[in-house]
């Protein structure tokens, strides 16, 4: 589920190696797309098969489900290993082109009668309301997404707080917002 190649957010991070707008990886087999909208990126490259601890737990996942693709888009595309530095960075966190790569990303995986699941964890995520955007938009394109689980205050699990056996996939848990969490 690539992109065009003329779509602004295609192929690799931005000039400045500072963001990246999506993921994707292909395994073969399987039945459409799943697509996970997590905090932010850190060293998967959105093209090839640079990965890193979470975007391999989210290809085992998808792969357990029987999905042929996976795609990742985030919260904030400021690509960092620690999400604390998105606290330093306010008004680049967001990047240019996130809301229009999440956009097409959850479209595209509704297509493909795909799930979206969101894993964004507690942390952070209510910088610059976020996880409202994430709501509006579900909202907007009538779509349902779904969560790996609920942290205690009511964020979606993100997958590298979870086991290595992929949770079922019928059981994923519906993500309701949590309207009275601010972080």
């Amino acid at each position: 589920m690539k992109p065009p190649e003329d779509a602004p957010f295609y192929g690799n991070p931005d000039a400045c190696d500072t963001h990246r707008y999506w993921l994707h990886r292909e395994f073969g087999s399987g039945k459409g797309n799943i697509l996970f909208i997590m905090l932010n990126p850190s060293h998967a490259l959105s093209l090839g098969t640079t990965s890193d601890h979470t975007v391999d737990k989210c290809i085992r996942f998808a792969r357990s489900w029987g999905y042929r693709d996976l795609t990742v888009v985030n919260l904030f595309a400021f690509r960092s290993s620690k999400p604390c530095r998105l606290l330093y960075r306010p008004n680049e966190i967001v990047g240019t082109f996130n809301d229009m790569a999440t956009e097409w990303a959850i479209q595209k995986t509704v297509a493909a009668e795909g799930k979206v699941v969101c894993a964004w964890g507690a942390d952070y995520c209510s910088l610059w309301c976020r996880n409202c955007y994430v709501l509006g938009t579900l909202t907007k394109f009538d779509v349902q997404g779904y969560c790996l689980g609920m942290t205690k205050k009511g964020h979606p699990k993100h997958p590298g707080r979870m086991k290595k056996t992929a949770p079922v996939l019928e059981k994923l848990p519906p993500w309701v917002y949590a309207s009275h969490s601010t972080g």
